[in-house]
């Protein structure tokens, strides 16, 4: 269906379905792609579009979506197989449950690289402004090793891993394991009563999906943390068991 029916479509119905959100970190990565090697005054020109409103959207500093017919025109001039269905759906127009099937896998897997190294910086950011000590371990060659580990001398504990847990959307979990799988990768770690094991979260539903199961029987201490992408902090951080 041509772009201009879409948006007469769309205009006839609902202009957004209550349950959708624009989705600002997946749009401004869909956008960012779809202005390719050209800069950003060069996409503005060609989408007849203000380049300071795409540099907003790119640094998610919008907080309502772009309206269809802004999409239309990002969309008529995106590179790299950037659809306006796409774009759609992360603003929030279109059924969200289907951003998973618009998204290629190596989309998705360089989204949730991305999302790691952010959550890598937030806590290594936290960690430089407290004041005992730590060092960060390098990775160990594992069927299983979290995505962080930290030497540290904090309370009663000694070790600090952390596994990364990034969601497409911050209102669902993008992760398909059930806290119960997360679990059973845990175990195959021989932890200590002093070792402390976080797992990190971008999804308030992650986070309460977790909080309300706990495991059953894990010799852990075990905790969720909450980070907000786009403030860049720690929102909270809460035990799950105890060892």
């Amino acid at each position: 269906m041509p772009i201009v029916q879409n948006i007469f479509k769309i205009r006839k119905g609902n202009i957004m379905n209550s349950e959708n959100t624009f989705n600002k970190p997946i749009f401004a990565f869909l956008l960012n792609k779809a202005k390719g090697d050209r800069s950003i005054n060069q996409y503005a020109d060609e989408a007849n579009i203000s380049a300071s409103h795409i540099s907003r959207l790119l640094r998610k500093l919008v907080d309502s979506p772009p309206t269809p017919e802004t999409i239309s025109k990002l969309a008529l001039k995106a590179n790299n197989g950037v659809t306006y269905k796409g774009l759609m759906i992360a603003a929030g127009y279109i059924n969200a449950e289907s951003i998973e099937e618009e998204y290629s896998p190596q989309d998705r897997q360089i989204f949730i690289r991305q999302t790691e190294e952010n959550f890598f910086q937030i806590i290594s950011s936290y960690l430089y402004n407290e004041t005992f000590q730590w060092s960060i371990h390098k990775p160990q060659n594992k069927p299983f090793y979290p995505d962080m580990a930290i030497d540290m001398e904090h309370e009663e504990y000694t070790k600090w891993y952390l596994e990364f847990k990034p969601s497409l959307d911050d209102n669902k979990p993008y992760f398909k394991m059930k806290p119960i799988d997360i679990y059973g990768q845990i175990a195959m770690i021989e932890l200590q009563s002093t070792d402390k094991f976080t797992i990190v979260v971008n999804s308030d539903k992650g986070y309460k999906n977790i909080i309300q199961n706990p495991p059953k029987s894990l010799r852990a201490n075990l905790f969720v943390m909450l980070i907000d992408l786009d403030e860049r902090k720690i929102i909270k951080e809460e035990m799950v068991c105890k060892y």
